[in-house]
């Protein structure tokens, strides 16, 4: 309904990795194609790794694109290309250039959230919308019919909220119910999870393709750490078949034989079949080097003490990895919490002290919101993970209700309303709205402000 009643010239589909954004734009392009007649447009699909320097926005559309009256063109995977911001001011002239009376072209890209609000940050006359992530009712239901969960484990399930990240990604559900139907039993982390499942396609391998050959896992395995690591340096989701050459020539045919990697279609270039698996590789490499080669691959530069958005996954999956005794895990925590704390959110939190999560979240709340005013986003599974990063409520829950209601004070002019209203929601976020005698206090703080966005975030909370 939005891309046919749009004033707009696109979209542009937001959510983390292995959430589904490619399967739904696939959809969405199956959806066009099968209702062509009824909505007057022809829909082009279309993957855009390969984007360089060098490309133009037309090169990734249909033949004879100039003559479709109603084209609506899915652009898939921005957060894989090299080029984000060439390809950005390219498809803005390339809009500008063909904006006329006589064709309506409209786009839909994909990115992952974190890269499109540090690298991209916004595309004139385009609307974001952000993937939902699967229902924990919908979650169990998939486990219990497609990987026969017993009772027991579903209930305990419903209690214990640190497996509830696995649940909410279809690339983690699924490798989730692998997990358990393999070993009876449920994994720690992400790296885990995803360790048995290259443990497990490593022995598939074996067992089909080399039954009467020498194999040896850990050359697989050094290949593929070399190869993510460069793709990942480069910033890129493939690397050229001449490159892979260069880079191990003695491995490249047990590499490409192997189940981690596969041709891109039409192309002389590879790439790792999905990018968790690529940044998983890329943490296994980065465990090996000092820790000070370690802040020079994952840094935007040499004078920017901030990691490249590109890196934050490689990154949780390193400290889910690292030992919390090891020397390199604790510099890289610390240098993290100094210079880049929002990346600890995506690691478990039970890898990180008290001390460090309680710091990083209250930094994180006073800079996002006060110092820099922007909201937080409600009915979001970012905003829920912030929030349980930093819970250690109980322990601070009095110092934190004195914070929000000395912030929404009536007095109070450090924020407006808008963000008041966002501060409600993240109270009902980490459920101290339950607390009748502090929600008393809360509504009291506010009852001076008449405004639609506060008096919405309030009624929320009684639902």
């Amino acid at each position: 309904n939005n891309i046919s009643n749009s004033k707009n010239d696109g979209l542009a589909l937001l959510g983390n990795p292995g959430l589904g954004k490619s399967v739904e734009l696939a959809e969405l392009a199956s959806y066009f194609w099968e209702n062509r007649e009824e909505t007057n447009t022809i829909p082009f699909y279309r993957v855009i790794n390969l984007f360089t320097i060098d490309s133009k926005i037309s090169d990734f559309l249909p033949k004879d694109w100039d003559k479709i009256p109603n084209l609506l063109i899915i652009l898939d995977g921005l957060d894989e290309i090299s080029y984000i911001n060439e390809f950005k001011a390219k498809l803005q002239n390339f809009i500008s250039n063909n904006n006329n009376e006589f064709q309506n072209i409209y786009f839909v890209l994909s990115c992952r959230t974190n890269i499109y609000e540090n690298i991209v940050k916004r595309i004139p006359k385009f609307e974001c919308f952000f993937l939902d992530s699967i229902s924990f009712q919908r979650a169990i239901n998939h486990l219990q019919s497609a990987f026969k969960f017993p009772r027991k484990v579903i209930l305990g399930l419903y209690v214990n909220e640190d497996q509830r990240e696995f649940l909410e990604n279809p690339f983690y559900l699924n490798l989730f119910g692998e997990y358990y139907s393999e070993n009876s039993g449920l994994p720690k982390n992400k790296t885990d999870l995803i360790e048995k499942y290259v443990d497990k396609r490593l022995e598939e391998d074996r067992i089909r393709k080399f039954q009467n050959k020498e194999y040896d896992k850990s050359i697989i395995f050094s290949a593929c750490k070399k190869t993510a690591l460069t793709i990942e340096a480069m910033q890129s989701r493939v690397i050229e078949d001449s490159g892979l050459t260069m880079l191990i020539p003695y491995l490249k045919a047990d590499l490409i034989n192997s189940c981690f990697i596969e041709k891109v279609y039409k192309s002389d270039k590879w790439q790792f079949e999905h990018k968790n698996l690529q940044e998983f590789f890329v943490s296994k490499a980065l465990m090996k080097l000092p820790f000070d080669e370690i802040i020079n691959f994952i840094s935007l530069n040499s004078d920017d003490n901030k990691t490249h958005p590109s890196w934050l996954n490689s990154i949780s999956y390193l400290i889910n990895d690292l030992e919390s005794t090891d020397e390199t895990f604790i510099k890289l925590i610390a240098w993290l919490k100094k210079y880049d704390s929002e990346v600890l959110f995506k690691s478990d939190s039970d890898r990180i002290s008290k001390e460090i999560r309680s710091d990083v979240f209250q930094d994180y709340f006073i800079k996002r919101c006060k110092e820099n005013t922007l909201w937080i986003r409600t009915n979001d599974s970012e905003t829920r993970k912030i929030a349980e990063f930093g819970d250690d409520v109980k322990e601070r829950e009095e110092d934190i209700k004195a914070l929000v209601l000395k912030y929404l004070d009536d007095s109070n002019n450090d924020f407006d309303l808008d963000a008041k209203s966002d501060i409600v929601r993240f109270v009902k976020q980490i459920e101290l709205h339950l607390d009748e005698k502090f929600f008393s206090k809360l509504l009291s703080s506010i009852q001076e402000n008449d405004y639609h966005r506060i008096t919405s975030a309030i009624l929320e909370c009684f639902h």
